[in-house]
């Protein structure tokens, strides 16, 4: 069986390439023309090795989907025999009368760029593209998504979707690369490995926070990261334990690094606050494997996300806003966590893993072990029944 992943948004399919290849599954990365640079496989690979099974496409949407046909895309596409796809994908697939096996969507790829927003004259446009998108993922055999988080669920329910939802995380992040025992050769060869490794050595609480900054300026509801309470939280604890050698570290990525910085100055904290430039995923895990702390978002309380992965793949306690209540019927159990919603919990948090480190290294173990086995282990042996499980004839083209 030939496989296709098109997309690579948060460098999520080049992780579940590489595990469908472990199982040997013949499968490609396409990268699409729209995505950032520091989702490119290099951003996620400390070797070259992808660069034999990955392949670019400029299905750009959406003034590129008018410009492409359907020869054009089935010449891509036309000889694999399960696709699995995020971003524009569905609309390119629509287009080619092409039925997508599992659309495994990033966010505003379902609940954003299938609905027409009559607002203006570029809109009206543009229906075509959107239209296209939203009977894809209609269409789609799968769509891999976590239904706890409202915003997925309201938008498949808009769409009136009557496939299979598998409501299971994807597997984001590629485990075997980012073993522990690995990672001091990494940091000897890395320029921001060594210096996360010189404030290692000067402080004694190091807490890492590499979520994007929108607290202030939101495009949506679901980007809020709450990036404030954790400066805040920070804040309140380093005043009142001068004693300690505390520093947070963060990534200037997201709208309000500008905002947040003016809240580090007024707080008075430039000192205990190190900030690095956006860098890719693989130098991120470098800080984060020296950290004591790693940290998500304050805001929206779902359970997964990419900074959340690469907190646990690293066995680091992590400190993040889970809404218990939201997943109160989920079949599996919730991996342990800081939960915090404020600053006065995030001081306090601060605080008591000072007086236990043990207890929350013990933690960042046991985050690790369960994000092996419920969002590595478990869903690639999904993906591998539902690919064993489709016939010959429908592969075919629709």
């Amino acid at each position: 069986m030939k496989v296709a992943c098109i997309g690579n948004m948060n460098n999520n399919f080049f992780a579940l390439t590489r595990y469908l290849r472990d199982n040997g599954i013949n499968t490609t990365l396409f990268l699409l023309g729209n995505e950032p640079d520091h989702f490119h496989p290099s951003a996620d690979a400390f070797d070259q090795a992808y660069e034999g099974y990955t392949r670019y496409l400029d299905w750009k949407n959406p003034r590129f989907f008018f410009r492409k046909t359907k020869r054009e895309i089935l010449s891509v596409i036309g000889d694999y025999d399960f696709i699995i796809g995020c971003g524009a994908t569905p609309a390119f697939l629509q287009k080619a009368r092409r039925r997508l096996d599992i659309f495994a969507p990033y966010g505003s790829d379902l609940y954003d760029e299938p609905f027409i927003k009559w607002d203006s004259p570029r809109s009206i446009l543009l229906a075509g593209y959107v239209l296209s998108q939203r009977f894809g993922i209609r269409n789609a055999r799968y769509i891999n998504i976590d239904t706890y988080i409202d915003h997925y669920a309201d938008a498949i329910r808009k769409l009136g979707y009557r496939g299979q939802v598998l409501n299971f995380t994807q597997p984001m992040l590629y485990l075997p690369q980012y073993d522990p025992a690995h990672i001091p050769e990494y940091l000897e060869r890395s320029m921001w490995g060594r210096q996360f490794l010189a404030i290692r050595a000067a402080h004694d609480l190091v807490v890492f926070h590499h979520a994007r900054h929108i607290w202030k300026h939101s495009p949506n509801v679901v980007s809020w990261k709450g990036n404030d309470k954790l400066v805040r939280g920070f804040a309140a604890f380093v005043k009142k334990h001068k004693g300690v050698k505390g520093i947070l570290v963060m990534i200037e990525y997201g709208t309000d690094v500008r905002e947040t910085k003016r809240l580090v100055h007024a707080l008075g904290i430039d000192g205990y606050v190190a900030w690095f430039p956006q860098m890719p995923r693989k130098e991120i895990m470098l800080g984060i494997s020296l950290c004591d702390i790693g940290t998500g978002d304050f805001s929206l309380g779902s359970l997964l996300g990419g900074v959340n992965y690469e907190v646990l793949a690293m066995g680091k306690p992590f400190m993040h806003y889970c809404n218990i209540e939201s997943y109160r019927d989920s079949p599996i159990p919730l991996y342990p966590m800081m939960n915090v919603c404020d600053e006065v919990d995030i001081e306090n948090s601060l605080l008591d893993y000072l007086s236990r480190p043990e207890f929350y290294q013990g933690m960042g173990a046991e985050g690790r072990l369960w994000l092996q086995e419920r969002c590595i282990d478990y869903p690639v042996k999904e993906y591998l029944r539902i690919m064993r499980e489709k016939t010959p004839s429908s592969c075919q083209n629709r």
